[in-house]
């Protein structure tokens, strides 16, 4: 008798004594993208995304047949992987920051390399989701708090048809801490969060639902004056066709570069070369190798250390390849040139 009323009691007033610990609500997110392989840069069919988290690996998705994924996954995800038979897995560390809402989208392109070669090393990138009303203008700035390095990024609704862009992407940034900011276009604050970027990818969400008014003039130490800012802006530097030889003002544009590097010796200039989608792929891929290293070479005949310059080679930009108009072509036939810290 005295064990069914112990029973009967403690189904009455179980939740009282042992409460049921509160349920964390995970946030699911939205991932798109795809898979390219290091040397072609054409998406590569049949990839499989995985999300690992502390309670385990599982399948997140798979492409469609054009390569391209569109999963979701949850907030609490730490690692997302991706598979492609006859390629090494790429393995990269996830991180969110602040609160991430469920209507944000986040692109990821991930490159591959064939397992009859070297795997490749994760890049570091900040993936910035926007939901902005069309009517607002905007500037978005990175800003590291550690070193002299920033991107200042104009939004302007001219830009894209009038509409404000969906997404940000900015690529082989340094771990470390940094400031965002989003002003208006009179340097009027509307919205700042100092974050730490983390290895691997660095999700972040920005929205405002309804168009918001700015607050105090944006005043940041981290301002620069204008010949360091002009240094650390992103160069585009042009070839004439199927031609690697530099031109007269190409070559005074890397002086100017030389000369700022000459005087920052913690800065470093990433060298991409690049060439028109037309022809064949691989000599392509060569003759953005020769534009590289020939820039390459002219800064350290000019005495910059190797070390301060990192080179490497895309081929065809494939962007827009289905514009085959000559003012198209001639815009990618570059190299371009990117100042960052060490």
């Amino acid at each position: 008798m005295n064990t069914y009323l112990l029973g009967w009691l403690l189904c009455l007033y179980g939740a009282a004594v042992f409460p049921t610990p509160p349920f964390q609500v995970e946030t699911s997110i939205r991932i798109h993208g795809s898979c390219k392989d290091n040397t072609t840069k054409e998406d590569i069919k049949k990839s499989v995304v995985y999300a690992v988290a502390a309670s385990g690996k599982r399948q997140a998705g798979k492409s469609d047949e054009t390569g391209h994924f569109d999963v979701r996954v949850s907030d609490s995800t730490q690692f997302l992987s991706f598979e492609v038979e006859g390629y090494h897995t790429v393995t990269v560390p996830v991180n969110f920051i602040g609160r991430i809402a469920s209507t944000a989208a986040f692109p990821v392109y991930v490159e591959m390399s064939r397992k009859d070669s070297l795997p490749l090393s994760v890049i570091n990138q900040l993936i910035i989701s926007f939901s902005v009303p069309d009517s607002m203008d905007i500037d978005h700035r990175t800003a590291s708090l550690t070193s002299t390095f920033f991107s200042v990024l104009s939004f302007r609704k001219q830009n894209n048809n009038g509409r404000h862009w969906p997404f940000y992407q900015a690529s082989e940034l340094r771990p470390g801490r940094y400031r965002y900011t989003a002003s208006s276009t009179e340097g009027r604050l509307y919205f700042t969060k100092d974050l730490t970027l983390a290895p691997g990818f660095n999700f972040m969400d920005v929205r405002f639902d309804t168009p918001k008014e700015p607050s105090e003039t944006v005043s940041q130490p981290e301002v620069l004056n204008e010949i360091v800012v002009k240094s650390l802006q992103k160069r585009f530097l042009y070839f004439d066709q199927s031609s690697y030889e530099l031109r007269k003002e190409t070559k005074a544009e890397l002086d100017q570069v030389a000369r700022f590097l000459a005087n920052e010796p913690d800065m470093v200039a990433h060298v991409t070369g690049f060439t028109d989608h037309v022809g064949d792929k691989n000599k392509n891929l060569t003759l953005s190798e020769f534009r590289a290293k020939t820039v390459m070479n002219y800064l350290t005949q000019k005495g910059l250390r190797a070390e301060q310059i990192i080179v490497s080679w895309k081929g065809a930009v494939l962007e827009d390849s289905t514009n085959d108009s000559e003012e198209s072509k001639i815009k990618k036939r570059r190299v371009e040139v990117q100042m960052m810290p060490k």
